[in-house]
């Protein structure tokens, strides 16, 4: 029984957190692709590059970029991401049609194939998150910027596929 456990503790020691996170984003997006018909992960998808550039453009709006420069919010860009991605996903949320049980399991697959394209290639792109959780030297290397383009087309194709 010892060498058993020995045996998978090494094999999963070796395996990079990174992969494992990718994993599971793929899953639960495979899982809620397949419950909703792709519905939620197509809108986090679509609010997630909107999150980005609105925090972009928060940062110089006439009130809020005050307002936000005297609170140090600028020193937390990943966490205004977060906040502007939440709210956008409710929004985009309430005008794409939601498809409950209408997903299969090849839409499941593209679903969860879709939304980890777009979220890591988006990730990637933006300094403020890649710099919360530096990636292996995999994910960096096939997400780069010369091959950022197509795994988001990709990954929007995908989802309109999976959208029926």
């Amino acid at each position: 029984m010892l060498a058993t456990t020995t045996m998978f503790a090494q094999f999963f020691s070796h395996i990079p957190i990174d992969l494992v996170a990718i994993g599971i984003l793929f899953i639960v997006g495979a899982v809620d692709g397949y419950l909703s018909g792709g519905a939620r992960v197509s809108a986090a998808a679509i609010a997630l590059p909107l999150a980005i550039l609105a925090a972009g453009m928060a940062q110089s709006a006439f009130a809020l970029g005050a307002t936000l420069h005297t609170v140090g919010a600028d020193a937390y860009p990943a966490a205004l991401i977060g906040v502007l991605l939440v709210a956008l996903f409710f929004i985009i949320g309430r005008m794409v049609e939601p498809g409950f049980g209408a997903g299969g399991p090849v839409s499941a697959i593209l679903a969860g194939l879709g939304a980890v394209a777009v979220i890591l290639a988006l990730w990637m792109a933006t300094p403020a998150l890649s710099a919360l959780v530096p990636l292996g030297y995999a994910v960096p290397f096939f997400f780069s910027e010369a091959y950022r383009l197509y795994w988001l087309v990709g990954g929007y194709v995908a989802l309109a596929l999976a959208r029926g």
